[in-house]
């Protein structure tokens, strides 16, 4: 687990293969995107692994406008 929330799919594959990763925000984070050596703001990211791979999801607090938007 992760500041503000979960991954699934991460762990080690042979060069060539497929690979899935996926964010889950916790309640009261959000999803703000993938960075490192592949960069995304969707929630699921496919990729084939060509080389050592450092990615990491990255969360933020909702603050009151995103709770409203919620809501609303």
């Amino acid at each position: 687990d992760f500041a503000g929330g979960t991954i699934t799919g991460g762990g080690i594959f042979e060069f060539g293969e497929s690979a899935t990763l996926t964010a889950s925000p916790v309640t009261g984070y959000k999803f703000t995107g993938w960075s490192g050596d592949v960069t995304s703001t969707e929630k699921s990211i496919q990729f084939t692994v060509s080389s050592e791979l450092m990615i990491q999801a990255n969360f933020s607090k909702l603050d009151v406008d995103d709770w409203s938007d919620k809501f609303n």
